[in-house]
């Protein structure tokens, strides 16, 4: 294994870990019946962030993406899950205040800005990842670079709300990064020195 394999490989298992303490942490705070900020931020926002960051490094290792892609999925990745975990907080808050008499307009404004960035960077998330597996699935560039924005658009809305809402699936995909980029580095040959 050559040293920036062993280097990805770190950074797919570092992620998902992080990814899986973020939601099991984020996910016992969430149940109770005061939920801190801090809370909805960890279990919707570095959680799903950590697993993009995993699922990037687990590609690139893969060889599905090169360099370049690569970026683009990490950039996307930090961009959709920090603007998911602080739209969760500005919902939050803008339900407080409309419970306290307060006006909302502002937090709301907050939040569907914050909800559309993080839309946003994971339909480019997406159909960065979408572009990939369809070319190497054969089909032609054009096609596949059509095809996965027009998917990710679809999907995108829906996989954001689950990520940010459903924990334990979270939990699931990072265990099974953490599986995928151990036996990614068990499988890749020695280099000898």
């Amino acid at each position: 294994m050559t040293p920036r394999a062993r280097a990805w490989s770190a950074v797919a298992i570092v992620a998902a870990s992080l990814a899986l303490i973020a939601s099991i942490t984020g996910g016992v705070g969430w149940l109770s019946v005061e939920v801190p900020d801090a809370f909805l931020f960890v279990a919707g926002g570095i959680a799903p962030a950590a697993i993009g960051v995993a699922l990037a490094a687990v590609a690139h290792l893969g060889g599905l993406v090169g360099a370049r892609s690569t970026g683009a999925l990490l950039v996307a990745a930090v961009v959709a899950g920090t603007a998911g975990g602080l739209a969760a907080a500005a919902v939050r808050a803008s339900f407080q205040r409309s419970d306290d008499g307060l006006p909302t307009a502002t937090v709301d404004a907050l939040a569907v800005g914050l909800v559309a960035v993080g839309v946003v960077a994971l339909v480019v998330f997406l159909a960065v990842a979408g572009s990939a597996l369809l070319r190497r699935a054969g089909l032609p560039a054009r096609a596949a670079a059509t095809l996965s924005p027009i998917g990710a658009a679809i999907v995108a809305p829906v996989l954001g709300v689950i990520a940010v809402m459903v924990h334990l699936l979270t939990a699931v995909a990072a265990i099974a990064l953490i599986g995928c980029a151990v036996e990614m580095q068990r499988r890749m040959p020695v280099v000898a020195v």
